[in-house]
């Protein structure tokens, strides 16, 4: 049985900007808590001496959970939820991740691209978009 989330916790991409996922999670329909998580120096949130490294910003999410979370994910925000979830695996109830690597290689995090994953979105989609062109993916 999948746990249901108590919190939800949107990561924005480098720009930083809390505001990024507002509309999404005005959007849905959830008794769990909604934060919207800043990173410090980037966009509207201050800067703060004690965050120098993406180690960091994944320290600084596991300390906003304390209850069964979801981490909505953009870009840098996608690197830092899955950093979480390897780290932590007991804390995450799920990941929603969306333009995830942000040129970054993933590769050490075991990340690949997978033909058969391509097959299971198409089957979903019902359309050829990613079978025909998996193979340009680097």
């Amino acid at each position: 049985m999948i746990t249901p989330p108590e919190q939800l916790l949107f990561l924005p991409g480098a720009s930083g900007n809390t505001q990024f996922w507002c509309p999404v999670a005005e959007l849905l329909s959830t008794t769990a808590q909604k934060k919207h998580v800043g990173w410090p120096g980037f966009g509207d949130t201050p800067s703060s001496p004690g965050v120098a490294s993406m180690d960091d910003l994944v320290a600084r999410v596991v300390a906003d959970i304390d209850r069964p979370s979801a981490l909505v994910a953009q870009s840098m925000g996608g690197i830092v939820a899955v950093c979480v979830a390897l780290e932590h695996p007991g804390l995450i109830t799920h990941l929603v991740l969306t333009v995830t690597s942000g040129g970054v290689d993933m590769s050490d995090l075991g990340f690949t691209h997978s033909p058969a994953v391509a097959g299971l979105i198409n089957q979903h989609l019902d359309c050829g978009f990613l079978s025909s062109r998996h193979g340009a993916l680097p």
